[in-house]
C-alpha cells in the first residue's frame, strides 16, 4: 500500500506521448520545487499490478501497438479508451484492469496526477482526478468528464474538450508542455534558427520523430522525406524510442541511401557533423536526455 502523499503519479508506460508528457512535468518540479517533489508518489500501472491484471495492461499495450497499424484494431483501442459512451466501468475487462490500481490506491485522499485517459475514467468515480493531456489535438475519446482538473496546452485544445462535454471549469491551459532545458535561452536558440533559415546555402536539420507504436506507413514517409533531405544537402534526425531492434532495422534501411549515417545509442557528445543519426537510448529519459542535445541544430 502506498504512503499517504499529497500526489500520486501513476505512469501507463504505454506509448511515446503520454508517458513523456509527464516525465516533462516531473522534470520541471524536480528542478524547481524538489521539496514538492520528493512528497510525490511517482509509480507505473505495471508496477502494481500482477496477474491477470498485469497480463490485462500487457494486452493493451499490444492492442496499442497493433492499432497504429490502423483498421478494425485501431477502431477498438479508440473507442476502448474512450470517455464516452463506449466507457463501461462495469465491463469484466475494466474491472480487472483497474482491480490493483484501486487496491494500491485504497485509503488514498490526495490527488492521482495521470497522462491517460483510460487512468482517468477508471479513477473518477473514487478519487481526486488530475488529467494531463499534453497533446494540441483534441480527439473525442481524449476527453474524460466528472474529474478534479484537465490540464490542456492550448485554447485551442480547450475549446475541442468543450465540445467533447468537458466542464469548463475543470479545465487549464497551461502552454505546451516542455522538457525545462528547452525552456532555457530561448531567444538565442530562437536568433540561430532564424540565421539557419535565412542563409541561402546554409543545411537544415530536420527532426522526425516516431510514436511508440512504429506505426509502418509512418516510418516508410519518414525515409522517403530523409532520402529526399539528404540528397538536397540537409542533415536528418531520427528519433525513434528505446527499442534498438527497431533503431538498427531503420539504420539498415537509411544505409540503402546514406553510408555515413550513424546510430547515436550511447555517446555523450551530440554527432552534429554526421549527415544522418539515428538517437535512441536504453531509457525513456535517457533517450529524451541525448534527444535534447540535438534540438538546438
Amino acid at each position: 500500500m502506498p504512503e499517504k502523499r499529497l500526489v500520486t503519479v501513476i505512469y501507463t508506460d504505454i506509448g511515446r506521448g503520454h508517458p513523456n508528457y509527464l516525465d516533462s512535468v516531473l522534470r520541471h518540479l524536480e528542478h524547481n520545487h524538489p521539496a514538492q517533489y520528493r512528497n510525490m508518489r511517482i509509480t507505473s500501472i505495471f508496477e502494481i499490478s500482477s496477474g491477470m491484471s498485469f497480463l490485462a495492461w500487457k494486452a493493451v499495450e499490444k492492442m496499442y501497438k497493433f492499432g497504429a497499424r490502423g483498421g478494425v484494431i485501431s477502431s477498438i483501442y479508440s473507442r476502448f479508451r474512450s470517455g464516452q459512451s463506449e466507457y463501461n466501468p462495469n465491463s469484466m475487462i475494466v474491472r480487472i484492469l483497474r482491480r490493483d490500481l484501486l487496491w494500491y490506491l485504497n485509503g488514498n485522499e490526495g490527488v492521482c496526477l495521470v497522462a491517460h485517459p483510460l487512468l482517468a475514467n477508471m479513477l473518477r468515480e473514487q478519487h481526486r482526478v488530475f488529467y494531463l493531456h499534453g497533446e494540441i489535438a483534441a480527439p473525442r475519446e481524449s476527453a474524460v468528464t466528472g474529474i478534479e482538473r484537465v490540464y490542456v496546452p492550448l485554447p485551442e485544445t480547450l475549446e475541442k474538450m468543450l465540445d467533447a462535454g468537458v466542464d469548463r471549469n475543470s479545465l487549464v491551459a497551461t502552454g505546451l508542455v516542455l522538457e525545462p532545458e528547452l525552456c532555457a535561452d530561448l531567444s538565442e536558440v530562437a536568433r540561430k534558427r532564424t540565421e539557419r533559415i535565412d542563409a541561402p546555402d546554409f543545411p537544415l536539420t530536420v527532426g522526425f520523430f516516431i510514436s511508440g507504436a512504429y506505426p509502418k506507413k509512418h516510418v516508410e514517409l519518414m525515409l522517403k522525406g530523409a532520402e529526399s533531405l539528404h540528397h538536397a544537402g540537409h542533415k536528418v534526425r531520427f528519433f525513434w524510442g528505446r527499442d534498438k531492434r527497431k533503431a538498427e532495422k531503420l539504420m539498415l534501411n537509411i544505409r540503402r541511401f546514406d553510408q555515413h549515417a550513424k546510430l547515436d545509442a550511447d555517446g555523450i557528445e551530440p554527432l552534429s557533423d554526421v549527415s544522418t543519426v539515428v538517437v535512441t537510448g536504453e531509457s525513456r529519459t535517457d533517450e529524451t536526455i541525448r534527444s535534447l542535445r540535438y534540438l538546438p541544430e
